[in-house]
């Protein structure tokens, strides 16, 4: 644990040194919640928290595939990687140091915006906070997960950059931020069991919506949990210490078999009782309330 510490420590250091990751990590969240904070400052209750939801996955998908899979790659490709694997330093411990550092970035903007709804939108999320930190804990690391993957099986941050801009607006239209979820044909509907994005949103919707029921998204949490672990366990397997080691396609063939698991959880969740009517009801936290 000790190395994991330090490495986050020194993680954190770094990421306040370099401006492309403080801008999608902290700016261009906070200036997105700066904008509807002010577009919709007339607005109140469920609404504006379902609206806030949805900026806060923004700030998980910014953060966790440009903010944390690109800097690994341009690691790599610096030989920095390569230092540190000459230390009694593992895959385990660079990627949970990189997690743990994004995570206290992520977990600070989203507090901080939190913390504002509540006061500006007159919205009572006391009782429901550790449901909704639970869940938007669960949907970053599933999204970090994403990332780190994405990061194992590219071979230079051209890739990266191009791999993760189409998962990032893939994850981005199909969640329910730009659209709502009840406006997409049926079947899009039940594609949101396979995006952790839609999760997040679909899970923090019904905990606002129920705030009475402590186990509200419970599917959505057991999803996410285990597209955490299976995106991890895969991106430790494919981790690479030295740009020289380039991926093959038998690398990405394994790897998209053992994603299987990942299927088999959304399949589970589509056929879980009321998961469609939770997508539905998306549909009341949504509506954009028009400012006066």
């Amino acid at each position: 644990m000790k190395i994991i510490w330090r490495l986050m420590w020194v993680d954190l250091l770094l990421l306040m040194r370099v401006p492309l990751s403080l801008f999608f990590n902290i700016v261009l969240p906070l200036a997105f919640f700066g904008f509807y904070a002010g577009f919709l400052h007339n607005a109140k209750g469920p609404a504006a928290g379902g609206l806030m939801m949805r900026l806060i996955t923004l700030g998980a998908l910014s953060n966790g595939l440009f903010g944390l899979s690109i800097n690994l790659v341009v690691m790599r490709e610096r030989d920095i990687l390569r230092r540190y694997h000459l230390s009694p330093i593992s895959a385990s411990h660079v990627i949970a140091s990189r997690l743990i550092a994004n995570y206290a970035m992520f977990l600070m903007v989203a507090l901080l915006e939190l913390a504002v709804t509540q006061a500006v939108f007159s919205l009572q999320i006391a009782r429901v906070l550790p449901q909704l930190l639970l869940l938007l804990s669960l949907g970053y690391l599933a999204i970090a997960g994403i990332g780190f993957v994405i990061a194992s099986i590219v071979n230079t941050a051209g890739e990266a950059q191009v791999c993760n801009q189409v998962t990032f607006f893939a994850l981005l239209f199909l969640s329910g931020i730009s659209v709502p979820l009840a406006v997409l044909p049926r079947i899009l509907q039940a594609a949101a069991g396979f995006f952790p994005s839609a999760l997040m949103i679909v899970g923090a919707d019904e905990v606002l919506l129920h705030p009475g029921s402590p186990l509200a998204s419970w599917p959505e949490m057991i999803s996410l949990a285990i597209f955490s672990i299976v995106t991890f366990a895969v991106a430790t397997l494919m981790f690479r210490w030295e740009k020289e080691a380039k991926v093959t396609r038998r690398d990405r063939l394994r790897t998209a078999i053992v994603l299987i698991p990942l299927i088999l959880a959304g399949v589970w969740l589509n056929g879980t009782k009321d998961f469609m009517q939770r997508v539905q009801a998306t549909s009341e936290n949504s509506s954009t309330p028009q400012p006066k």
